[in-house]
């Protein structure tokens, strides 16, 4: 996953595909908000996650 990449998850107990666009805007508290999301959905196992 990088800057910029849009990643798809699947929300437990819906059966919709919810898109995250992973941005990381410059001087903005949101960094490191987004970097935080980013570790956790890279810490979930690949059947909580759906390939596009």
């Amino acid at each position: 996953i990088e800057e910029g990449s849009v990643v798809p998850v699947k929300i437990r107990g819906f059966n919709a595909v919810r898109w995250y666009y992973i941005i990381y805007p410059e001087h903005e508290k949101l960094t490191f908000l987004a970097s935080r999301f980013m570790k956790f959905l890279l810490s979930k196992a690949s059947s909580e996650l759906v390939a596009g």
